[in-house]
């Protein structure tokens, strides 16, 4: 439910000039790498402990770091202009930012947990169930969150636009899956807190 309030017609307009004047590209890109930043800024934070105690995690960390460092320094060369084509080339770089991570991740918690790597609908392992919850809950906040600074949630820079989804919270919640739940989650099942489907 929306408030009358809550819109901003020459807002919604800025938004949707940013697609075509290159602010919208811009933006996608700052997006990817934040998104990606965060991703390593994670690992690094559970490395700090790891690596004294597990090395083959150690190891992972290490080549998985540099992996994603050489993906995330694509964004910085960036020439196409079209929106097909940038989005298209940033949701690779996304995708295999993303992979690696998600192979850090399962190498981390292989031992707390039945987690093997990423399974978004229709999960039925513990781990997976856990990052969707969780993800729901940020989807809401997110959502809420652009709404009352009158963003238009329907007008996206990264994700392709869909009647009737909101895909700028598509774009948005990328960058704070990480500190917001999938640090929470992998802490909770290292601590053995105690979860059933």
């Amino acid at each position: 439910i929306h408030r009358p309030q809550e819109a901003n017609r020459q807002l919604w307009m800025d938004q949707i000039k940013a697609i075509e004047n290159q602010k919208g590209k811009s933006i996608a890109i700052q997006l990817v790498q934040s998104k990606i930043k965060n991703q390593i800024n994670l690992l690094k934070y559970f490395n700090k402990y790891h690596k004294h105690i597990d090395p083959d995690f150690a190891n992972t960390f290490l080549v998985n770091m540099e992996k994603m460092k050489k993906i995330y320094l694509e964004t910085k060369n960036m020439i196409e202009d079209d929106y097909q084509t940038y989005s298209g080339i940033l949701f690779s770089i996304e995708g295999r930012a993303a992979a690696i991570y998600w192979e850090t991740i399962v190498n981390l918690i292989d031992d707390d947990s039945d987690f093997s790597g990423r399974t978004q609908q229709g999960a039925k392992d513990l781990t997976n169930s856990l990052l969707n919850y969780g993800y729901a809950i940020l989807y809401s906040r997110v959502w809420g969150a652009l709404v009352r600074v009158k963003l238009n949630p329907y007008i996206s820079y990264l994700h392709a636009h869909q009647d009737g989804k909101p895909t700028l919270v598509f774009d948005f919640i990328e960058s704070f899956r990480q500190q917001a739940v999938d640090r929470v989650v992998i802490a909770l099942l290292q601590k053995g807190e105690k979860f059933k489907i």
